[in-house]
C-alpha cells in the first residue's frame, strides 16, 4: 500500500549545483510516495536552465521576484493543499539527505500526526551535531532556555537521543502535515529570511498546543548558507535579517529579553546619530558595515518593521 503523499519543497537562489545535488540525494530515498518541487526565488544566474537540464522530470517553478523563505514555500503549501498531499517536507538546498531521512519523518508522523517534525542536522562528517532542536519541553509545557540546542557539538552516535518535543525545529528539514496548514495557517512570511520556522514552532505550540517533535533517526548533512557564498557582501544581508528577526522573536515570546531595555535603545540611537554624521565619509570598511546592518536589524526588530527590506540580489558583486 502507498503511504502518505509528501510534497517536497526545495528553494533555489543562485545555487543550481547545490539544488541539483540535494534533489538527487532525495531521489535515493527509501520512501517513494513523494513529489519534488523546486522553486527558484528570482535567481539572476542560469539556475533554471541548469536545473531543467539536470532534472528534466522534476517540477520547477520560477518566481519573478524573491519573496523569501516562507513566501516561496507558501507557493508549495498552496499546491499541497489543492492537490491533497498529506505532508509537505521543506528542505534546504544546502543539505544532503540519507535514504531513510524522509521515511523516518513519515514514521514519526504516523505516530504523532498532530505535530510538526524535524530532522537532526549534522556536519559533513555525518556525526557532529549542528542542531537537534531547541530547548526541551517538560510535561507542563515549560522550557529551560539555558539549555538551548543542548546536543550541539556532540557525536550523534554517542547521545542516545530520544524522539521528543522541543521548543523549535530547524528549517533545513521540517515536515508539516497539510491538515495542520489548512487548520492553523502557514509559516509567517513577514520574516523574509531567517527565524520564521522558529516563530512557527512557538506559534503552534503556545497558541494551539501543537508540538514540535525532533526525530533523531532522521538525519541531514547541513553545509549551511550555500547560496550566500557567491558574494562576500551577502554577509550584510545575513546579519541584518538575523539580527532583526531574532530580536523580534525574543520580544514577541520572551518579555524579559534584554534587548527590550532602555539602555539598548539609547545605544542604537547614539549609533545612528553617529552614522548620519559620518555618512559622507569616503570609506566604510567591512567591520563598520557589519555593525551598521546589525544595529539596523536590531532597530527594525524593536519597532516591528518587518517584511522584505534589503533585496539580496542588490548585494551580489
Amino acid at each position: 500500500m502507498a503511504g502518505p503523499k509528501v510534497l517536497i519543497s526545495i528553494l533555489n537562489w543562485n545555487a543550481p549545483a547545490n539544488t541539483i545535488a540535494v534533489a538527487k540525494s532525495v531521489l535515493g530515498s527509501n520512501y517513494k510516495d513523494y513529489t519534488i518541487l523546486i522553486i527558484d526565488n528570482n535567481s539572476i544566474d542560469h539556475s533554471t536552465k541548469e536545473i531543467r537540464d539536470a532534472l528534466p522530470s522534476i517540477h520547477l517553478m520560477s518566481l519573478s521576484k524573491n519573496i523569501g523563505y516562507a513566501g516561496a514555500h507558501k507557493k508549495a503549501a498552496m499546491i499541497a493543499k489543492k492537490e491533497n498531499y498529506d505532508m509537505m517536507w521543506i528542505l534546504n538546498n544546502d543539505v544532503k539527505v540519507f535514504p531513510n531521512t524522509l521515511g523516518e519523518l513519515v514514521n514519526a508522523y504516523n505516530r504523532t500526526p498532530n505535530s510538526i517534525l524535524g530532522s537532526i542536522a549534522v556536519d559533513k562528517d555525518g556525526e557532529t551535531i549542528q542542531f537537534a532542536g531547541g530547548t526541551e519541553i517538560d510535561a507542563h509545557n515549560n522550557e529551560n532556555r539555558a539549555y538551548y540546542n543542548f546536543f550541539a557539538g556532540k557525536k550523534l552516535s554517542e547521545t542516545n537521543m530520544k524522539e521528543r518535543p522541543v521548543s523549535d525545529l530547524g528549517g533545513a528539514s521540517i515536515l508539516l502535515p497539510v491538515a495542520l496548514i489548512k487548520k492553523y495557517g502557514f509559516i509567517d512570511t513577514k520574516y523574509f529570511l531567517y527565524g520564521e520556522e522558529t516563530d512557527y514552532s512557538y506559534y503552534l505550540r503556545r497558541k494551539f498546543g501543537i508540538p514540535s517533535i525532533i526525530v533523531p533517526n532522521s538525519v541531514i548533512i547541513h553545509a549551511g548558507s550555500a547560496s550566500f557564498n557567491i558574494s562576500p557582501r551577502l554577509e550584510y544581508i545575513k546579519i541584518y535579517y538575523r539580527s532583526r528577526n531574532i530580536y523580534y522573536i525574543y520580544k514577541k515570546y520572551f518579555k524579559d529579553y534584554e534587548f527590550t531595555d532602555v539602555l539598548r535603545l539609547k545605544a542604537l540611537i547614539r549609533f545612528f546619530i553617529s552614522h548620519i554624521i559620518k555618512k559622507f565619509s569616503p570609506e566604510k570598511n567591512k567591520d563598520y558595515l557589519m555593525k551598521y546592518y546589525r544595529n539596523l536589524g536590531h532597530l527594525h526588530g524593536k519597532i516591528k518593521w518587518m517584511g522584505k527590506y534589503l533585496e539580496p540580489n542588490d548585494f551580489i558583486d
